[in-house]
């Protein structure tokens, strides 16, 4: 049981960590969509689709060799140098496998994908196996630690010499290898950092004792993982296998893009949720204040995002990708809705984890999973859209499943999450709006100047929302907005009357 001291200093390192975290991501997010956009106009859409089979296979594989340890040493109470130490063994000895059966059986899974290209991809990529076996324990401890600064630095360079390296060569017409060659070196150079950073240094060893330790947790984790990644990935390898690498291309673009809020924030928000879980998971009202907050933040960005991808998602398509990438549009509006509803199921899972639920979770996964793979089978003919509809309805399940889950043992009723969630939800329904209205009257014949309108008219809407509309749920962000951005006096007479509005909501 932590004392008051130790409370706070783990709901101050939580709060460091994901203002580190996530704000740090969210910056480089910009930028590394602008990126994305520059490669969509060098490369073609089958070179995205080469790229997604070779990364999907190597994500899937790579996942085998955790065995879920990473989790089981967060959220283990006590750890030793031998935990890590078997944790680093097994990883190790499993990439290394695996990185000679990718060489080996690089020319059969070209010819199972008929994409004869995919032969010398997968050989070069396989180098990312032993890359991340050297990533994996350093990271953990940062993790346990609650110190994601430094991951959060190591990502940034990640994402700045990625960019470089893949701009450049794409430029001097390496085709889908600028992206290959980018994520390797850009790997090795955050590895580097990750691992000078960490005060734990590994070491081969292996115990069954300590083995033994972590399995317990980390053999449902390892299930977990499995379950989710094949969730995740099964379409796309569908859609390789029965239709062909240009659909798979724009797809995986339409994926990528609706992605982004969710990996950006909302996964680095439940890592540190996770994290602090873990730590509070003896003290039931800090641990439902953390949870209600965590779900008020991770709605506050990601409905708003998806929300506004969704309304501009054709100009948004069109102006900066061009023409070529039209056929992604249907999918984009589609998988927005989906990975929005993925984003918000994030903090309720990482709860249920946290509090050592994780074989009900991952049950709930492998039985939605099933279902998933029987209706793909079916839509995967019909198209990519049909695809995305599928994909919509499993992460509905989930969200729906782990509530359940959630409520069964924590007093979480569906009242507190709409609470939570209501905020965010009122004010995005009036930024759709208002990008309705702005589309369709401003510069309706000029697609650019048209996309801009509707930019703007979300951005400005959902601002005054934050600022004016006073929910109880939204007082500490809405007093750091004014006290950031406002400093003359009548301003601060106007926050202090919304603040006096908003606490006689809270209290009501």
């Amino acid at each position: 049981m932590l004392n008051d001291e130790q409370e706070k200093k783990v709901n101050r390192k939580a709060r460091q960590s994901l203002a580190w975290f996530t704000t740090v991501p969210m910056v480089l997010h910009f930028v590394r969509f602008g990126n994305s956009i520059i490669l969509a106009r060098l490369l073609s859409p089958a070179d995205f689709g080469i790229v997604g089979i070779a990364t999907i296979l190597l994500y899937l594989s790579n996942s085998l060799t955790n065995f879920g340890f990473s989790k089981a040493i967060i959220q283990r109470k006590d750890i030793t140098q031998q935990h890590y130490n078997v944790y680093f063994s097994i990883n190790l000895g499993l990439s290394i496998l695996f990185y000679f059966c990718f060489n080996f059986f690089s020319e059969e899974i070209a010819v199972y994908f008929r994409e004869p290209q995919l032969e010398p991809t997968i050989d070069i990529i396989a180098l990312l196996f032993l890359i991340t076996a050297l990533l994996a324990v350093p990271m953990t401890v940062h993790k346990r630690k609650i110190n994601f600064k430094i991951l959060a630095i190591a990502e940034a360079v990640k994402v700045l010499v990625s960019m470089a390296i893949s701009f450049t060569l794409a430029l001097n017409g390496f085709g889908f290898w600028s992206i290959i060659y980018a994520m390797i070196i850009s790997g090795f150079v955050s590895m580097l950092i990750v691992r000078m950073s960490c005060s734990i240094e590994p070491r081969l060893f292996f115990k069954y004792q300590y083995f033994k330790d972590l399995i317990a947790f980390g053999v449902w984790d390892f299930l977990w993982g499995q379950s989710k990644m094949l969730s995740d990935n099964v379409d796309k390898i569908l859609i390789g296998r029965v239709l062909d690498v240009t659909q798979l291309g724009f797809y995986e673009k339409a994926q990528g893009f609706a992605k982004m809020p969710n990996e950006q924030f909302s996964r680095r928000l439940g890592m540190v949720s996770f994290s602090t879980f873990s730590r509070l998971q003896n003290n039931p009202v800090g641990l439902k204040d953390y949870f209600t907050r965590m779900m008020v933040v991770n709605a506050f960005f990601t409905v708003p995002l998806y929300i506004g991808l969704f309304s501009v998602a054709e100009n948004f398509t069109v102006v900066l990708l061009g023409d070529k990438w039209v056929s992604m549009v249907d999918p984009l509006k589609i998988l927005s809705f989906s990975l929005l509803v993925a984003s918000l199921t994030g903090p309720m899972v990482s709860m249920n984890i946290a509090m050592g639920h994780i074989k009900q979770q991952t049950l709930l996964r492998i039985f939605g999973l099933g279902v998933l793979v029987m209706l793909l089978l079916w839509a995967v003919d019909v198209g990519i859209v049909m695809v995305s509809f599928v994909t919509l309805g499993f992460n509905f399940f989930m969200f729906m499943a782990t509530f359940y889950l959630l409520q069964k043992h924590f007093e979480i009723t569906i009242k507190d999450i709409f609470w939570s969630l209501s905020p965010a939800i009122f004010s995005s329904m009036i930024l759709f709006l208002s990008v309705l209205l702005a589309t369709s009257v401003l510069f309706a014949d000029n697609r650019p100047m048209n996309l801009i309108a509707g930019i703007v008219a979300g951005v400005v809407s959902y601002t005054l929302c934050v600022l004016f509309v006073p929910f109880a749920q939204w007082l500490s962000i809405r007093e750091k907005a004014f006290n950031r951005l406002f400093r003359n006096k009548y301003v601060s007479t106007l926050k202090c009357q919304y603040d006096r509005f908003g606490e006689m909501l809270k209290r009501l």
